[in-house]
């Protein structure tokens, strides 16, 4: 005859086990509401676990409680971009050399436009010309007058204009030293006078026909009294006189180049040396500046 069976008593034991433990969080929380100091306690030495979120899910409110500028990491503005093409102006040129004269600043003084002369031979380079032959002029001549070599200094200023032509007062200084290679003594006479001048319009830019006359007041520093020095037909000369007055007349053509000018005159004058040395044919060649 079989024996009863035992009630399952360790399954059940295990049963309730499980029970009470599923309920354990649910009535521990209810206990610690109105548990007190205990309940701080184990809070504090809880340690705080570590913020899971992403990024992207941390950013609205991050940046509702934070009043921080914005990151470094925003997009470049405007100015930077259009600051790189600067940077390759130091850039090497095709002979390997770098013009360390540009800069971000700008270009080099170098690399500024100059004032381009209009080209030969055009309508507007013979009008460029014929304005700069309008302006105040000075320069030089040398030549010889008479038997005597000279050199001077003169300045045309012109004063009335008839259509392109003009007519100027020119203003000379000269100095003539006597027969060239004479052996006598040194006896110059320097020249100090005023002249008319009338200037014929520029043709094609290039050149200019001119003419005209005046006198001037003569001296002689160191006057010589040799005889033989004498140039006059009659032998009658006043070798003693050291002031005198004289004048002549005269005809050229200056060529011009942007604002310099050459010039050729051919002309004649009377005698203001007490010998007479520096009369008749005089040639003269020279240039003037424009200003």
């Amino acid at each position: 005859m079989r024996a009863p069976l035992s009630p399952p008593l360790p399954w059940l034991a295990v049963s309730l086990a499980a029970g009470l433990t599923l309920a354990t969080p649910a009535n521990a929380q209810e206990g610690s509401a109105g548990s007190g100091p205990s309940s701080e306690s184990s809070a504090e030495t809880t340690p705080a676990l570590p913020d899971l979120r992403t990024s992207e899910e941390a950013r609205p409110a991050d940046a509702a409680s934070s009043a921080e500028p914005p990151s470094s990491e925003s997009p470049p503005s405007e100015p930077a971009l259009q600051s790189e093409p600067a940077a390759t102006k130091t850039d090497a040129t095709d002979d390997g050399d770098v013009d360390a004269a540009a800069t971000e600043d700008g270009p080099a003084p170098d690399d500024e436009p100059e004032e381009q002369r209009p080209a030969l031979f055009t309508a507007e380079y013979a009008a460029e010309m014929q304005r700069r032959s309008g302006r105040v002029s000075c320069g030089f001549a040398f030549g010889f007058g008479g038997t005597g070599s000279t050199l001077g200094l003169q300045c045309n200023f012109p004063t009335v204009f008839i259509d392109d032509a003009d007519v100027s007062l020119r203003v000379i200084t000269r100095l003539n030293s006597g027969d060239y290679g004479a052996t006598g003594p040194y006896d110059p006479v320097w020249y100090n006078g005023a002249l008319i001048v009338l200037r014929s319009p520029v043709v094609a830019g290039l050149f200019r026909f001119y003419g005209g006359g005046g006198g001037w007041l003569a001296w002689r520093p160191d006057p010589s009294t040799n005889a033989e020095t004498c140039r006059h037909v009659d032998g009658d000369c006043d070798l003693a006189r050291d002031v005198s007055f004289s004048g002549g007349g005269f005809s050229g053509i200056e060529f011009y180049d942007d604002l310099r000018g050459y010039f050729i005159e051919i002309g004649a004058q009377g005698g203001a040396h007490a010998s007479r040395m520096d009369s008749g044919l005089y040639l003269f060649a020279g240039s003037n500046f424009f200003f």
